[in-house]
């Protein structure tokens, strides 16, 4: 056997062993991408039906619009990254000059709400100040409106949502790691979207 050819035999010998590694790897997780790829599509498949929506064929995230009562509605179903969880993220189109952040407590609350929205809101009220940082536009407003929908987002917190948002053209609320079956279910998302119906109809302006 040739120098030349022992020398290129060596060099790709060190390919070898990760070549193997990735296709194997690919061998075993190509299945789940696939059985979590028909579970999305039909969950939201029965959504759209339930929504009398559509599915946008081009999209960042996998969603769905649709009218619940009177509200345009959007569902989205956002991956995790490297560095943050999975997010089910609910909006509804509903303009407004309020402008508010609401998070459920926790170590980064505080430097999220100074994002856009910069005014600290206190309530008065234990419950929401205890459970929730709120931050606004305009605070006075704010107050008011909270403590008309305070059963509503207490109820979305209970759900397992940790954040809710008036960004001036919509009401959006999140849920850090979703769970697939349990979140979509219909029964759910009726719960919910009727919580949000709630949120967007007692908007004072």
């Amino acid at each position: 056997m040739s120098l030349e050819i022992t020398e290129t035999l060596q060099r790709y010998s060190t390919l070898i062993p990760p070549l193997l590694f990735s296709i194997v790897l690919l061998s075993i997780m190509l299945p789940r991408i696939i059985s979590d790829h028909r579970r999305t599509a039909q969950a939201l498949k029965v959504l759209a039906d339930y929504l009398q929506g559509t599915i946008p064929r081009f999209s960042l995230y996998s969603c769905v619009s649709g009218k619940f009562q009177e509200l345009e509605v959007n569902i989205a179903l956002i991956p995790a990254q490297k560095s943050t969880p999975s997010c089910l993220r609910i909006s509804a189109v509903k303009s407004s000059q309020l402008k508010l952040r609401i998070y459920r407590k926790n170590p980064l609350s505080f430097l999220l709400g100074t994002i856009g929205v910069g005014s600290k809101v206190t309530t008065g009220d234990e419950t929401l100040d205890k459970e929730f940082a709120i931050f606004s536009n305009d605070p006075s407003h704010a107050t008011a409106y909270l403590m008309n929908v305070k059963n509503a987002l207490t109820e979305l917190c209970a759900l397992g949502f940790e954040a809710a948002f008036l960004t001036g053209k919509k009401i959006v609320i999140e849920k850090k790691n979703y769970h697939l079956e349990a979140d979509l279910a219909q029964p759910m998302i009726e719960t919910v979207l009727s919580r949000l119906s709630l949120l967007s109809s007692r908007l004072p302006f």
